[in-house]
This record gives C-alpha cells, sequence and structure tokens, in this order.
C-alpha cells in the first residue's frame, strides 16, 4: 500500500512539473499542493510551488514558500529563484544578496546570468558585462548568456562586440528568431542593408507571426526607400495585429507617402483610440505634403481632439485645419458684412436671412474657436473674415443698449482676443476703429468692479485691438470676480503672463557683457518682443536617446565616434545657442532623455517667456543665461551637442560666432546650425524694394502699411511671403523684412566656412521628408546624401528646397 502511495504520489508530481513546463499554472499549483499534502518537506514541491506562484504573480505567497524550500535545503537554484521573485518587488538590494548567495553555493551560470539581468535593469553595464562574460566562462553553451550580452553591448552602442555575441548566441540557439532580429537591428545600424534583411528575413521564416522581426523589416525598407516591400509586411501586421497603434501609425504613414488615401478614415479612426493616438495621428498627417488630395472633412473630429490636447504642437496641424474653415465658409460673402445689416443677422441667427445661418455657424464653429484660442491664424482668406467680425461687433458693442444678443457670441469673441494677442495686432485698422476702442475703455474705466463682470463683450473686444494689460481698468481683472473660464482663460493671457514673464526675468543671470555694436542692435530689436511668440510644443509619452533621434535624421549616416561617446554618458551637456523664447529648448527637453540644456539668448524679453513655458510645462532640466555667443567662449566648458537656428545670420561676423562655438563641442560632439539661403529668401526682394521705394521705417505703423500694400498686391512675388508663418504675426513679420542684421548664405559660403572652421558636414535636416526623397532619386550615388556640390545644383533646380532656412548637422574634422 505504502508503494502504491509513494507511485501515485511521484506522478502527480510529474504532472505537475509537466503541466507547470506548459504554462498551466494554476493546475500545476493545485498538483504541488497535493504533492506537499503527502510529503510536506520535500523542498523541490515547497520550490517548484513558489516559483508557479511567482509566475502567475502571486509574489508574496511565492516568496514565502521559496524561503520554506530554502529552510529544508538551501540549494543554488532556490537562492535564484528567490533572487527572481525580489526583482519583481522590485527589491534589487535584495534580489542581489540572493543571487550572490547563489553564486556562492555553486549557482553557475544562471546565478551570474541573473545577477547580470539585475545590473543591467539599474544600468549598470559594466558589471553586467562582466558578469555575464563569468557566466560563458563557466558553461560556454550558456546562449543566453551569449544573447545577453550582444544586448549590453547595443545598449553601449559597440556594435561590432553585439554582432559578435548575437552570433555566437545563434550557434548555439539556432531555431530562436528572437536572436536573428537581434542581429538583424545591428547590421541595421551599420547601413548593411543586405545583411539586415536577410537576418530579418531568417527571423520570418523561423516564426511567421514574429511581429518584431517583420516590423523592423518593414522599418529597414521604408528607411531605404523600398516603401511597397515595407507596406507589404505591415499591411500583413495590421491585418494579423489591429490593437498595436505602433503597427497602425506606421501604415498609416506607409499609405500617405504612396498617396493612397482611401484607408486613412478607417486608420485614423483605430488609432485614436489609443494613448498616444493623437500625437501618433498630428505626426502622421504632417506628411501630407498638400491639403487638397484628400477629404479633410473626415478628419475633423480628429482635428478637434488634436487642438484639445496639450500633449501636441497644434501650429503644425493647423494647415489641414484651415482648409476644412475655408471648404466651410469661404465664398459665402462673409467678408463683405456691413454694420446695418450685421445686428438683424446676429438678432435672427438661423431663423430668417441666408448669409446669417453661416455667419452663426461660422461665429460658433468649434474647429474655428480652437484654432483661434491655440493656433497664429497663417491664412489670409480666413484673417479678411475675422478682421471684418472684429470691426462689425466694434460698432455694434458701441452702440448697443441690448447686452444680452452678445450672449451666444461671447465665446467667439474672447476666442478673437486670444488670436489678436497670439498675432501681436497685426491685423491693420483706421483711427475710427481706434477711437471707438479709446471710448469703449473710457467707458469701462468709469464702471466699479461688479459692473465689469458683465462687461465681457467689451472687455473681449479691446482685447482684439490692443492688450488688456495696457489698459487703465485691467487691475481689477486680476481680483477674484467669478468670471467665466473662458474669460479667466484671456485674462491669464493678456495680463498674468505677462506679468509672470516679467517677474522671470529677474531670475535670469547675465552671463556675459555685451560689447559688439551689432549685437547691441539685435538685442534691442529682440526686447521689443518676445520673439517669437509660441503656443505648444510636441510631448510624446516616451523620450528616446539623442543618437535614435540623430538616427531618425539621417537614416543613412553612421557616426561612429558619436556612437561610442555619446552613447555612453549618463547625460548629455546640451547648448542651444541663441533660444529666443524656448521653443527648440523645450521641445529638445521633452523628446530626448538624459539631456542637460544650457540655452543661451541676447533678450531678456524672451528669456522671460521661455522661463514662463519651462515652469508651465514643468522641466527641471534647462538652464538660461542672458549671454552673447559672441563672449560665451569663456564658458570653460564643452558640450556634447550644439543647436544654433537662425542666429548666425544675424551676427556682423557669422563665420566668427561659429569659430567660437567650435570651441565649444565636444571632439565628438555633433552641432546643428541653420542660416538664411540667398536662393531661398529671394522672394522678399520686391517687399523690400517696396519698403524701400515708399520709405517706410519700422514701427508698428509702417509695417502695417507694407503687410497691406503685400495683401493687396497680387504679383507672384508677394504670393511667398503671404504664404509663411511670418507673415501674421507683428514680431515674426519685423524680423522677416526689418531685420537690424541678416546674412544670406548660399552652398559656396557653407562650404568656405566649414573649411575655415575645420568642420564637416553630415547633412541636411528637412521637415518635409519629399524634398530627400526626390534628391535621393536624382542623386542615388549619393548614399549618405552628404555631397554639397549636389545639393548646389539641386537647390539651383528646385529654388524653394530651403526657403525657410539651411538646416544641418556638422561635427570636428578628424
Amino acid at each position: 500500500m505504502q508503494e502504491e502511495n509513494t507511485a501515485n504520489n511521484t506522478e502527480i508530481f510529474k504532472s505537475a512539473i509537466d503541466l507547470h513546463r506548459r504554462g498551466c499554472f494554476s493546475e500545476a499549483k493545485v498538483l504541488y499542493q497535493n504533492f506537499l499534502k503527502m510529503q510536506p518537506d520535500n523542498a523541490d514541491a515547497m520550490h517548484l510551488l513558489g516559483v508557479a506562484m511567482s509566475q502567475s504573480g502571486e509574489l508574496i505567497l511565492a516568496k514565502q514558500k521559496i524561503l520554506s524550500a530554502i529552510s529544508i535545503n538551501n540549494h543554488h537554484s532556490y537562492q535564484n529563484s528567490l533572487g527572481n521573485v525580489y526583482k519583481s518587488l522590485n527589491k534589487f538590494s535584495e534580489a542581489t544578496y540572493h543571487y550572490e548567495l547563489a553564486i556562492k553555493i555553486g549557482g553557475g551560470s544562471e546565478a551570474y546570468c541573473n545577477l547580470a539581468n539585475l545590473y543591467v535593469d539599474t544600468d549598470d553595464l559594466i558589471k553586467s558585462e562582466e558578469l555575464y562574460l563569468k557566466a560563458i566562462e563557466l558553461d560556454p553553451k550558456c546562449g543566453q548568456a551569449y544573447c545577453n550580452l550582444g544586448g549590453v553591448y547595443d545598449l553601449q552602442n559597440k556594435i561590432d562586440k553585439s554582432i559578435l555575441y548575437y552570433q555566437k548566441a545563434i550557434n548555439i540557439l539556432s531555431e530562436n528568431p528572437v536572436l536573428f532580429t537581434n542581429l538583424a537591428n545591428q547590421y541595421s545600424k551599420k547601413n548593411e542593408i543586405k545583411k539586415a534583411e536577410a537576418f530579418y528575413l531568417k527571423a520570418i521564416e523561423l516564426d511567421s507571426d514574429y511581429s518584431d522581426a517583420r516590423y523592423n523589416l518593414g522599418l529597414l525598407y521604408k528607411k531605404n526607400g523600398n516603401i511597397q516591400s515595407a507596406t507589404k509586411h505591415i499591411a500583413r501586421l495590421y491585418n494579423n495585429a489591429p490593437e498595436d497603434p505602433n503597427v497602425i501609425n506606421l501604415y498609416l504613414r506607409l499609405i500617405i507617402e504612396q498617396g493612397e488615401y482611401k484607408e486613412i478614415g478607417q486608420l485614423v479612426n483605430e488609432l485614436m483610440n489609443f494613448d498616444d493616438g493623437v500625437y501618433l495621428f498630428a505626426e502622421s498627417l504632417c506628411l501630407l505634403n498638400s491639403c487638397f488630395e484628400l477629404d479633410l472633412s473626415i478628419l475633423e473630429p480628429h482635428l478637434i481632439t488634436c487642438l484639445k490636447d496639450r500633449r501636441i504642437d497644434h501650429q503644425k496641424i493647423s494647415r489641414f485645419c484651415f482648409e476644412i474653415i475655408k471648404k466651410k465658409y469661404i465664398g459665402q460673402s462673409l467678408e463683405k458684412l456691413k454694420i446695418g445689416s450685421f445686428r438683424e443677422l446676429l438678432d435672427n441667427g438661423s431663423k430668417k436671412i441666408d448669409l446669417s445661418i453661416i455667419a452663426v455657424d461660422f461665429l460658433n464653429d468649434e474647429l474655428l474657436l480652437l484654432l483661434l484660442r491655440n493656433t497664429l491664424v497663417a491664412d489670409i482668406k480666413i484673417e479678411a473674415i475675422l478682421k471684418t467680425f472684429r470691426l462689425n461687433f466694434l460698432n455694434l458693442i458701441a452702440v448697443e443698449k441690448d447686452r444680452s444678443i452678445f450672449y451666444h457670441y461671447n465665446d467667439f469673441l474672447l476666442a478673437l482676443a486670444h488670436q489678436c494677442f497670439h498675432n501681436e495686432y497685426i491685423f491693420c485698422c483706421s483711427s475710427d476703429e481706434l477711437n471707438t476702442v479709446n471710448r469703449i475703455i473710457d467707458d469701462l474705466n468709469q464702471k466699479n468692479k461688479k459692473d465689469l463682470i458683465s462687461a465681457i463683450p467689451e472687455i473681449a473686444i479691446i482685447g482684439s485691438y490692443i492688450p488688456l494689460h495696457e489698459a487703465c481698468f485691467s487691475e481689477f481683472l486680476l481680483e477674484k470676480n467669478n468670471f467665466p473660464k473662458d474669460f479667466e482663460r484671456l485674462i491669464k493671457l493678456q495680463l498674468l503672463d505677462v506679468y509672470y514673464e516679467r517677474k522671470c526675468i529677474s531670475r535670469i543671470n547675465a552671463y556675459t557683457e555685451l560689447n559688439n555694436a551689432v549685437s547691441i542692435k539685435i538685442k534691442q530689436q529682440y526686447e521689443k518682443n518676445p520673439y517669437p511668440r509660441w503656443l505648444s510644443v510636441d510631448i510624446p509619452s516616451n523620450k528616446i536617446s539623442f543618437i535614435d533621434y540623430f538616427a531618425s535624421i539621417f537614416p543613412r549616416v553612421r557616426i561612429n565616434n558619436l556612437m561610442s561617446v555619446l552613447g555612453n554618458k549618463d547625460n548629455l551637456d546640451v547648448l542651444i545657442a541663441g533660444c529666443g523664447t524656448g521653443k527648440q529648448c523645450i521641445q529638445f527637453s521633452t523628446l530626448i532623455k538624459n539631456v542637460d540644456i544650457k540655452a543661451i539668448d541676447l533678450s531678456f524679453s524672451s528669456l522671460g517667456y521661455t522661463q514662463r513655458k519651462i515652469d508651465e510645462y514643468e522641466i527641471n532640466n534647462i538652464e538660461l543665461l542672458n549671454a552673447d555667443i559672441l563672449e560665451y567662449g569663456d564658458c570653460k566648458k564643452v558640450y556634447d551637442v550644439i543647436e544654433c537656428s537662425g542666429v548666425l545670420h544675424h551676427l556682423e561676423e557669422p563665420e566668427k560666432g561659429l569659430g567660437v562655438l567650435k570651441t565649444l563641442l565636444n571632439n565628438n560632439g555633433v552641432m546643428k546650425i541653420a542660416v538664411y539661403s540667398k536662393t531661398g529668401r529671394h522672394f522678399l526682394e520686391s517687399a523690400r524694394e517696396e519698403i524701400d521705394k515708399r520709405g517706410y521705417k519700422y514701427n508698428n505703423g509702417g509695417l502695417k502699411k507694407i503687410r497691406q500694400s503685400i495683401i493687396s498686391n497680387q504679383s507672384c512675388g508677394y504670393a511667398t511671403i503671404r504664404s509663411i508663418n511670418d507673415f501674421y504675426s507683428e514680431s515674426q513679420l519685423r524680423d522677416l523684412l526689418f531685420n537690424e542684421n541678416e546674412h544670406l548664405f548660399d552652398i559656396p559660403r557653407i562650404v568656405e566656412m566649414l573649411d575655415k572652421n575645420k568642420l564637416t558636414f553630415i547633412g541636411f535636416e528637412f521637415s518635409n521628408p519629399g524634398i530627400l526623397k526626390k534628391y535621393q532619386s536624382e542623386y542615388p550615388e549619393d548614399h549618405n546624401c552628404d555631397d554639397l556640390d549636389n545639393w548646389f545644383l539641386f537647390e539651383k533646380e528646385n529654388p524653394a528646397i530651403f526657403l525657410e532656412m539651411y538646416k544641418f548637422w556638422v561635427q570636428h574634422k578628424k
């Protein structure tokens, strides 16, 4: 009878182990527990029960069972398992203790691997490397140790070593698709495309459903312009696993690049169900070169969602929103409204007059209201309608006694005041309008604080002509008066934020003196307004390393020194030289992990704006300094990454400024430069001739006159000016047409400047991927797209490609 029970118990134990191996943890636990009722001191069963509990997520119970097993028999495998439990509980010191104990009592390669894994998780790659090598020394056939060591070298950007150890792992674990995918990833980083492709395909051959291999192969094909092959693999992934937002997003990007728009609506609908969907949708939408190839109305609900989300740079999607608004309302005579019919139009609402229906829809359009509040409206046709409504509302508010008529239009009036503040009151207006505004201000100055609560239309219309902080009654608006939420938002924008920026200036150190006459003039110009005003930036859910960011810009370029040196630093030191109002440095901080940023600028006004935005986004890795680039060379610090965008061309001697920056660049660092293109800015010549001819001087009145002349003149030369964002705000237009000092570059001058400073050109950066794609098709032999002779010819044939600026990266000559 005893032998029969023993045999039965043995079968129970074997069955439990078999179920455990097959991942049936619940069933295995039941059998282990039944077995332990018969043999409560069986250490192996107690240990395996603890392991099954750990794999089921019952970590506290697992710890208790494994400790019980250890009390019976202190075996190294039990200590290993207990270390795993503590690791899962995020108790790394306890996990380390038990792994080390396992090693002491003969744990062998497994214990060394587990301890090494723990050091990888705590970013101690040197220690983990040492431990994996020890595991391999103890067991040269330990495939997992080779694999994990390949991963450590990958994290250190030691790609050749990573390849070596992945290959050794494959010699032992030759049927593992993960290893072939990891090896392919390394060859992709080296731009050894054929080898990467072959190993991805081998991984897919081993497991056709292994998504990482197929996804990365799709990325490889896309990176190298093989869009059809990329689409084939990503389409299969999408059909098999439509719940992955990254797959949906990549598929969306691929069909946009191919100009196939039938599936866009469905893909966007699916993408927007995910937390990151809004961000991914906005990124992908920007790949559309034209707004006219797609019925954008199907995207309107999603664009509204984007405009409500503070994680999105709203300006970059605004052009699509403008097209939707124009399709709805342009051609409906809204810009021709006159004061005589305006009162009747508002009074009738949508009851009688056809034009009234259109006007009321326009004034209450959710997409329009969000655009006015959250973006700079850079569209001349929409601007014309806004100016018409502003004038009509102004005149009606000045005479209308019945305030209830404005109740349904307060949202529009407040949004319009936001917009006019954003564009720094660039809309032209007559002396009659200003006189009317002053009369309304005088009336409000006579009111008591309680009456101001009901004067929202008056205050909003004033805020669309002048900033509220300049009005005498503004101090009363700062008191808590139970204003509606939208009105409080306007008070924050036009009063509180302005005052906060002024306070921020006192927190910024003046690091250098100003000795250069041109620098002094430039500083005076930029102290008049924070330049350029901006409203939002992209905030991805997950930051990436700088090396991954750099690889996304230059997928075909490999910078060995950058990878090996920068990749080993805990934090990169970054200098933003000429940060303006901070969008560049804040975007860098929200996108790139492990960076310490120093941002310098001449203008305290702009730096105050930057500090307010830094505080708004709760960023703690940016330090601001008031400094002149020409004097900053004495800072006794070098930087791994320097960005100097839109600054050198305003210096008296740009080459000298670049020389200063070069001395600040780490020997293995990289620097981004952006300067004006002579060809790209040729479109400004006609406007500047007009300025000289008419004798316009820079002041607000002169700027509005030349702007109105550009709006009225339909010549081709002015069309380009009207098409760029700079035309739609006062400080940006001033910078465009009236800058105190400006150098224009061509590619030969860039070559000369880089040679003089012993810098090597890496490549141009474009926001529009179509430009690089076209260049590659015309110059396929220039694999790295870094032949400046070719680019010189290419710009001649395509003069608008550097319309904004030449944006390019350089490094020290070796």
